[in-house]
């Protein structure tokens, strides 16, 4: 495996989106499926949204705006880029 420090951000990254998972169908979403991957992360948001052959992308932004996210490269303004869906960044 990837050793003790990335067995323990896999351990907390899947609580994470097992408890999203839970909160988004207790809010009505009937179709709600939890993934988590290694990689890049905005291209492998972008491989597993064309892969699944998602109509849309729904994403949190820091809140950085246009220029903070082009000077650190954020996730949200990669993914917008690279994906050929609606992508939908929330604040």
């Amino acid at each position: 495996s990837g050793g003790p420090l990335l067995d323990t951000a896999g351990r907390l990254a899947r609580d994470i989106v097992d408890k999203s998972v839970i909160r988004a169908r207790e809010n009505g979403a009937s179709q709600v499926e939890g993934l988590v991957r290694r990689g890049p992360p905005a291209r492998t948001i972008v491989e597993i949204a064309k892969d699944r052959g998602a109509d849309a992308i729904a994403m949190g932004s820091r809140g950085l705006g246009d220029i903070g996210g082009f000077l650190l490269g954020s996730v949200s303004h990669k993914v917008s880029s690279l994906a050929e869906c609606t992508c939908i960044t929330v604040k």
